[in-house]
């Protein structure tokens, strides 16, 4: 069972999610900067209405990214208009 699996299968916090997420996408190729604008500094706990992270890819383009734990129906989509 990989990490991944584990902090799903058994619970993670909010902030280590978006952490987890950021640990992935640096793993591939293209990535050059992020920024936990979601984040509340110092803790494990997020921000309502804002993107969870802004990621600079190598070609100049700035992508929001939104994670999330709830599978509620519209909640990423929802999370996304109140940004």
């Amino acid at each position: 069972m990989n990490h991944t699996e584990l902090y799903l299968r058994f619970g993670i916090s909010s902030g280590a999610l978006q952490n987890l997420a950021e640990e992935l996408l640096e793993e591939e190729e293209g990535w050059e900067d992020f920024n936990h604008i979601g984040i509340v500094e110092g803790t494990d706990q997020t921000r309502r209405s804002q993107p969870d992270l802004i990621a600079y890819q190598k070609n100049g383009k700035e992508v929001y990214i939104q994670v999330t734990k709830d599978s509620t129906k519209g909640k990423m989509f929802n999370d996304l208009k109140e940004s």
